[in-house]
């Protein structure tokens, strides 16, 4: 998977869907609104990928403690094993919400802001997708 930087200050989400799906950015940028609302990223992911599925997430919960929630997952696959979209508290204060995509284990900032998944671990996660790109 390659990392797709953001281009303006609230594209996040599409960065995001384009690191996930292989597409330009300018693709999805075609497809979807800036800024991108979770049922945008939802139908989008459905249309691009083998499957999504919502992670219900219904209080704000550590991105750290994600991997002791199997219950939010489909199946018993390890985390570091899955394809993630996360909306987490944005680095920024100004926005309200940043996407990022966890890919087996890493982190991919569309911001760069953080590097490492660890990094991460104490920020609060709102929603989340699991994306399919099993073949």
């Amino acid at each position: 998977m390659n990392h797709v930087p953001q281009e303006s200050w609230n594209d996040c989400a599409p960065a995001c869907l384009a690191m996930v799906t292989d597409l330009p950015l300018a693709t999805v940028r075609d497809e979807v609104s800036v800024p991108t609302s979770h049922a945008e990223i939802h139908g989008f992911l459905l249309r691009h990928t083998n499957g999504s599925r919502l992670i219900t997430i219904l209080d704000p919960l550590p991105v750290g403690e994600l991997r002791d929630h199997a219950d939010l997952f489909a199946d018993d696959r390890p985390f570091d094993e899955r394809t993630l979209i996360l909306t987490v508290e944005s680095p920024n204060p100004e926005v309200e919400w940043h996407a990022v995509v966890v890919h087996e284990g890493e982190l991919m900032d569309p911001q760069l802001y953080w590097e490492e998944l660890s990094e991460i671990d104490d920020v609060l996660c709102t929603w989340g997708f699991e994306v399919d790109l099993r073949e």
